[in-house]
């Protein structure tokens, strides 16, 4: 009788797992004026400004996903040089952390990243 509660429980949960196969959300940076000023990871970069978003999938994946990210909404100053990058910091079952970066005097008025998580 054990056993077959142990394997009913079992496959309830591969069940569960097995129907989550993609999420998707949207990160809204804001402008760079908001970032806090971080130290420089290229000595060729000076002004540093980084914020680091953390997102909870919900429900959570089985294992870790493959993550894809993506600028789709960016507003700056058209009179100074565009300096960016949306970084993926980190993924997990549970979730994952990205950051909106810029540097030098670009002005970024706008940021937001999509994100598309794929069980693997």
């Amino acid at each position: 009788m054990w056993a077959h509660l142990t394997g009913l429980v079992l496959i309830c949960a591969l069940s569960l797992c097995a129907a989550q196969r993609a999420q998707t959300g949207e990160i809204d940076c804001g402008s760079d004026s908001s970032r806090p000023k971080v130290p420089s990871d290229n000595p060729n970069r000076d002004n540093t400004r980084e914020i680091v978003k953390h997102v909870t999938f919900s429900p959570q994946f089985c294992r870790e996903p493959k993550v894809i990210l993506s600028v789709t909404t960016l507003d700056a100053e058209h009179t100074k040089n565009l300096r960016y990058e949306a970084r993926l910091k980190s993924v997990s079952p549970s979730g994952l952390s990205a950051s909106c970066y810029s540097w030098h005097d670009g002005t970024i008025y706008r940021m937001k990243l999509t994100w598309l998580a794929v069980e693997n």
